[in-house]
């Protein structure tokens, strides 16, 4: 898999993942919330970009495996899907660079 490749599944991950939050919290505007389903809602969508991305990036080069480690840890550590996505896509572009 090439960086270009990589970039449009991460990218297209993410437009999913903003979509699915979005759709969620509209539908689950109507249901009484359920307090031990919460932290299971909140991982979802991390799970999905994590299912499509690790493979592919596993047998790919040495960046797209620095740009899925740095994704994953700094989902980890900020929880932040915006954040992490930003950092992916800076080191696969950066990668094209060198």
């Amino acid at each position: 898999m090439n960086s270009q490749t990589a970039l449009l599944m991460i990218l297209l991950m993410s437009l999913v993942v903003l979509v699915t939050r979005i759709g969620g919290y509209v539908l689950g505007m109507g249901f009484q919330r359920a307090e031990r389903f919460k932290g299971v809602l909140e991982v979802l969508p991390g799970c999905a970009m994590m299912a499509l991305i690790v493979p592919g990036a596993l047998g790919g080069s040495t960046y797209e495996v620095l740009a899925l480690g740095v994704t994953s840890v700094t989902m980890w550590k900020t929880g932040s899907v915006a954040i992490a996505t930003i950092l992916g896509i800076g080191i696969l572009l950066g990668s094209s660079l060198v």
